[in-house]
């Protein structure tokens, strides 16, 4: 019994840190394009082709 009114402070303290780390997440813009950086490794290959393929003079 006396070991829940130590966990339940500390399982609040770590739920707000959770969230406080969510929102700094969210306000600095980590999750605003989650598509691009997934796409970018796919078609940064055929980029790198194509300058090998034709060289600039």
């Amino acid at each position: 019994m006396e070991s829940i009114f130590l966990l339940i402070p500390v399982g609040l303290l770590f739920l707000g840190l959770a969230l406080w780390l969510l929102f700094r997440a969210l306000s600095d813009g980590q999750f605003d394009d989650l598509d691009r950086p997934a796409w970018q490794v796919v078609f940064d290959d055929r980029d790198e082709q194509r300058r090998h393929k034709d060289p600039q003079p």
